[in-house]
């Protein structure tokens, strides 16, 4: 989906900044240019997670960030988003990876990048990657 109305960004923002802190994406992050993707989970017409793409360079895409609202958390919808996206526009000739963040408490999408058959593939914080 490309996020056209200011409304609808700062919805995004307002998931984004629930999840990750207010310095974390700025209102700018959620204006797709041509090599970005945002797909996006609605309830009751409010927006509760997300996804951004960006396809770099050399059939390469990255999964930039998924958020999904707490309350809405462990319930498919990061799921549902990897799923729409693999179903309806990943290409297989395209590697894709994901760079996983380790915290005290894990790495917090690792079971949800696992699911879709991604490997930890380096140790910084993790990148996970789906072999091709």
């Amino acid at each position: 989906m490309e996020v056209i109305h200011p409304q609808q960004i700062e919805e995004l923002l307002s998931v984004s900044k629930s999840l990750f802190g207010s310095n974390y994406h700025e209102y700018h992050y959620f204006k797709c240019t041509t090599n970005e993707l945002i797909i996006t989970a609605r309830f009751k017409s409010k927006f509760v997670g997300f996804l951004k793409i960006i396809f770099e360079k050399g059939n390469s895409v990255k999964i930039d960030c998924i958020g999904v609202s707490k309350n809405f958390q462990r319930k498919g919808i990061a799921s549902n988003l990897l799923y729409h996206y693999f179903q309806n526009h990943h290409s297989q000739t395209n590697g894709i990876y994901a760079l996983a963040w380790k915290t005290s408490s894990g790495i917090h999408a690792k079971k949800l990048f696992q699911k879709f058959e991604m490997k930890a593939v380096k140790n910084l914080g993790q990148n996970m990657e789906k072999q091709m």
